[in-house]
């Protein structure tokens, strides 16, 4: 009598799955990413809007400057002028990020998809797997824009406000940190994602890097252009020539003689680096 196995009674579906067919179910063409790559790619990603964000709050500060010049009360105190260019900055900085954001967004949708797909597939993984890397990534091309040595010093009373702002640490920080947290916000409502952590330290960040370099100032003066054009200097005075820029031209500082100034002599190349630091 041949004996029963009671395993051949268990009923065996044709296409069950095996489970350890899905252990490396993972996709072998997927991107992979690591936080030095999503770092560097988020900053690609926040080099637009970071030009576009600071160009249009410079902007915006001459903007507000003039229009708080006109408040009654507060425009002959300065106060309103100073209030006017900082609102108008966060104002520029939140309109300027989110225009050119929509905008490099809108030309990565017109590439091909050979091109396009594996762009937006590998920032899908750089913000899935190292989203505090991609996110510090967008924060470096306003820190290569600005500095965070801020000091105190004086201005000629025709000064602008935007420069009185520069000029005094805590307003400057204050600024620079509502542009910065400007930008960020205007990225954020691109993709409908707020997300306030990012936004406070974006602010931070801003409020550290607070002091443009000559790159910064650069895009500031291309932003604020077009409003000098229609305004010209309603609500502001210019100046001449800063101190740094007559010392770079060889017009007056230390080492400068009147033979150096006329080009027949070189100057000191010591005398040269202390002006310089």
């Amino acid at each position: 009598m041949t004996e029963r196995n009671p395993f051949d009674e268990v009923p065996v579906e044709a296409d069950s799955v095996n489970p350890f067919d899905q252990v490396n179910d993972a996709d072998p063409e997927a991107p992979t990413s690591s936080a030095g790559g999503a770092l560097a790619r988020g900053a690609a990603r926040g080099t637009l809007p970071a030009v576009g964000g600071l160009a249009a709050a410079a902007a915006g500060a001459k903007t507000g400057a003039i229009a708080g010049a006109l408040i009654p009360g507060l425009g002959e105190t300065g106060i309103g002028e100073t209030g006017g260019a900082i609102i108008g900055g966060l104002i520029g900085g939140f309109g300027g990020g989110w225009g050119a954001g929509k905008a490099q967004d809108y030309a990565i949708s017109k590439l091909p998809d050979s091109w396009k797909d594996p762009i937006e597939a590998q920032e899908q993984a750089d913000v899935e797997q190292h989203p505090i890397a991609s996110f510090l990534g967008g924060l470096v091309p306003f820190a290569a824009t600005m500095s965070p040595r801020v000091v105190s010093s004086a201005l000629p009373a025709n000064a602008t406000a935007l420069q009185r702002i520069r000029a005094n640490p805590a307003t400057s920080r204050l600024f620079s940190g509502a542009v910065q947290g400007g930008i960020e916000l205007g990225q954020e409502a691109i993709t409908g994602e707020y997300d306030w952590r990012k936004l406070a330290v974006s602010t931070g960040f801003g409020m550290v890097f607070s002091r443009p370099n000559a790159l910064g100032l650069r895009i500031e003066d291309f932003g604020a252009a077009p409003v000098h054009r229609i305004f010209g200097k309603a609500g502001e005075k210019e100046f001449g020539p800063t101190i740094a820029e007559a010392d770079a031209a060889n017009v007056a500082g230390a080492g400068v003689t009147e033979e150096v100034f006329q080009g027949t002599n070189e100057r000191d190349p010591q005398s040269a680096m202390a002006a310089q630091e």
